[in-house]
């Protein structure tokens, strides 16, 4: 689990912890108003709390404590002075979430905030809002209020160990996977070529993007062009490793060993090889990059091509049994 001391959310001007005790009753899992238990669809992690009157005393405690990774500064709309004292704040912290939120207050208070927080790209959020402000958020498919507070803590990215993340998918051979991954830079003694969270993170969401539908009987498939009909896979044009063979090679290999009538033994080895050379072409040019977005998609086209394989091989199989 995450050090709970190591990083924290920031909280200025909750005098009285009204807003922090609702931030610990929202998240739940025994959190408190000294640390947020964090329990999401992904991971889990312990983040520490800390209170300050004033922006000042956020600055000095960053300066005491030059390790402290503060992951969201939550300010509580007090004053005018307030917020004026924060904009020298925010341009020293480096954090991912700035969220301001504000209790009750005037429409011209309201106003004046609205116009800060988009100066200092701070979200606002209103901590109780109206029947009207909830079914926006409805119809948008968003959260407001105390979730919306909830949901910006949970989608920082905390610093988390291998053990935090949660393994999503729930099947054998997609756990197989990321551990068969991690094996890979054990055996070669590199460590550069540990996966680190983001790269964990994006495995899993490429899994889950990747997820087969049943099939659907005749009389329900949707009437449409085979051309148009939607594909259960990603496609993304892995063309950047350089070496002897590219990944899409070492893929359409499997699929040579079936079709040149090699034995089962023989073929399984065959399989085996061609899918771990595809694996380490693919990562080690993943690793390579520095683009979030690029690994992503990176990883995304490799569980696809998994995905697409693994459809060929039940094809395969089927015609074999007929």
């Amino acid at each position: 689990m995450s050090a709970p001391n190591q990083q924290i959310v920031a909280i200025v001007g909750d005098e009285y912890f009204v807003l922090t005790n609702r931030l610990a009753d929202a998240i739940g899992n025994q959190s408190t108003n000294t640390v947020f238990h964090l329990d999401t669809k992904y991971y889990q992690a312990h983040v520490g709390v800390r209170q300050f009157h004033n922006g000042r005393e956020l600055l000095r405690a960053k300066k005491e404590e030059p390790d402290l990774m503060i992951g969201a500064v939550i300010l509580r709309l007090g004053s005018k002075s307030d917020l004026e004292m924060m904009e020298e704040v925010v341009q020293k912290l480096n954090c991912d979430s700035h969220v301001l939120v504000v209790d009750q207050c005037s429409q011209d208070c309201l106003n004046f905030a609205q116009s800060w927080a988009h100066s200092f790209r701070f979200e606002l959020v209103i901590l109780n809002p109206d029947e009207n402000q909830r079914e926006e958020a409805r119809s948008l498919n968003e959260k407001c209020g105390i979730s919306r507070v909830v949901e910006l803590i949970e989608n920082v990215s905390w610093q988390l160990k291998k053990d935090s993340f949660k393994k999503i998918t729930g099947k054998e051979r997609l756990d197989h996977l990321l551990s068969f991954i991690e094996g890979m830079s054990e055996s070669s003694g590199d460590s550069d070529l540990e996966p680190d969270d983001e790269d964990k993170e994006a495995i899993w969401q490429a899994f889950s993007s990747c997820a087969v539908p049943p099939q659907a009987s005749e009389a329900s498939k949707p009437l449409c062009p085979p051309e148009t009909a939607c594909e259960a896979s990603v496609s993304v044009d892995v063309t950047i490793v350089k070496n002897d063979r590219e990944p899409d090679q070492w893929f359409s290999g499997l699929l040579e060993s079936k079709a040149k009538g090699v034995t089962d033994c023989d073929a399984s080895d065959a399989e085996f090889n061609n899918f771990v050379q595809a694996m380490k072409s693919t990562r080690d040019a993943n690793m390579k990059l520095t683009d979030p977005a690029a690994r992503a998609d990176n990883a995304a086209a490799l569980l696809s091509k998994i995905v697409d394989l693994n459809i060929k091989k039940k094809d395969s199989d089927h015609d074999k049994t007929d």
